[in-house]
């Protein structure tokens, strides 16, 4: 087995850069985990999938989107199917490359 550098460069949560166009994914887990670094780690859930290995960290819009769609108590999301997309985001001031969640009402075949 060949050992690669960039194996060690891989984030665990989904980005921006990661997706190309629309992707469903089926919900496995909701945690909650410190997010960030030094004094700026924060709470925020964490989304986990059964069809990737990176989890989707709920921002304020995607926490309403899902909850919105899903319901407030978080433990009736796992199998729930959500299309994220990449879109061009407003972040402290700026536009920014950044992902959507919503609700998938297609879930056939899943």
């Amino acid at each position: 087995m060949v050992l690669l550098a960039s194996s060690y460069d891989q984030s665990k949560f989904l980005k921006a850069q990661d997706l190309t166009a629309e992707r469903k994914f089926r919900i496995k887990s909701v945690t909650e985990e410190l997010i960030g670094a030094g004094d700026d780690k924060e709470k925020k859930l964490v989304v986990r999938f059964t069809n990737d290995e990176r989890g989707l960290v709920l921002n304020r819009t995607n926490n309403r989107i899902i909850r919105g769609a899903f319901g407030d108590a978080v433990e009736g999301w796992p199998g729930k199917v959500i299309a994220v997309y990449p879109t061009m985001v407003e972040f402290r001031g700026r536009m920014t490359p950044g992902l959507r969640g919503a609700h998938s009402a297609a879930e056939a075949g899943w």
